[in-house]
């Protein structure tokens, strides 16, 4: 990984860190509030493999009571 990727993914993790630990801190009361915030984290880094993962175990447990 190049130093150039490196830095934007630090200043990646300084933007968003407040956004994503919210949105981790809901994941396991509000589904619906935990999906929008991460959906906002990754506008910002749509390639973020965790958030990814996140939104979409948001997105399976959803749909399962749903």
């Amino acid at each position: 990984m190049s130093k150039g990727v490196i830095f934007a993914r630090k200043t990646f993790n300084q933007d968003t860190k407040s956004l994503f630990e919210q949105a981790v801190v809901l994941d396991k009361k509000n589904l619906a509030a935990a999906s929008k915030l991460f959906t906002q984290c990754l506008e910002t880094c749509a390639s973020d493999r965790v958030l990814q993962i996140y939104l979409h175990r948001c997105e399976k447990i959803s749909a399962h009571f749903n």
